[in-house]
C-alpha cells in the first residue's frame, strides 16, 4: 500500500528503515514486481506495510513485511522471497485512505521476527 506522509513517519518511529525517494529508478522495477506501496530499505532487506485486516481494538493494525533479505554484508544485493512479517506496526491507516497495491497480497506468513538480530549500523541508503 501507498503510505502518506505521516504513516511514514509512523514507520520510522518504530523501524531503523529508510523509504525509496519519489522518482528513485528502482521503483518502475519494484512496482511492476510487486504493485504499488510505499518501499523501506532496513537492516533486514526490502519491506512495505500491509494492514492487518483482522486487527482487534487496540491491536496493531499493519505489518511491515519484508519482500526481500539482503545477498551479502556488504548489503549490495537483494533476494527476493515470498512476503514475511517482520514486526506488527500501529499507524493511521484512515486519512487519507490507503492505496491498494494493483495486484492483492495474500496475508504474508509469519516467518520473520522483531526479536531477529538486526545488523548493526545506519540503515541502508537508496543508491540510484
Amino acid at each position: 500500500m501507498k503510505l502518506s506522509g505521516a504513516q511514514v513517519k509512523a514507520v520510522l518511529a518504530v523501524f531503523e528503515t529508510a523509504p525509496a525517494p519519489q522518482g528513485h529508478p528502482a521503483l518502475t522495477q519494484l512496482e511492476r514486481t510487486f504493485g504499488k506501496h510505499t518501499f523501506f530499505l532496513g537492516p533486514h532487506g526490502l519491506h512495505t506495510v500491509e494492514p492487518n485486516e483482522k486487527a482487534a481494538e487496540g491491536e496493531p493494525n499493519a505489518y511491515l513485511v519484508r519482500l526481500a533479505s539482503w545477498a551479502d554484508d556488504k548489503r549490495s544485493n537483494l533476494a527476493p522471497h515470498p512476503p514475511a512479517i517482520e514486526m506488527p506496526v500501529t499507524i493511521d491507516l484512515t486519512s487519507p485512505p490507503p492505496v491498494q497495491a494493483t495486484a492483492p497480497v495474500a496475508a504474508p506468513a509469519e516467518t520473520g521476527s522483531a526479536e531477529t538480530p538486526a545488523p548493526s549500523g545506519p540503515a541502508p541508503e537508496w543508491r540510484g
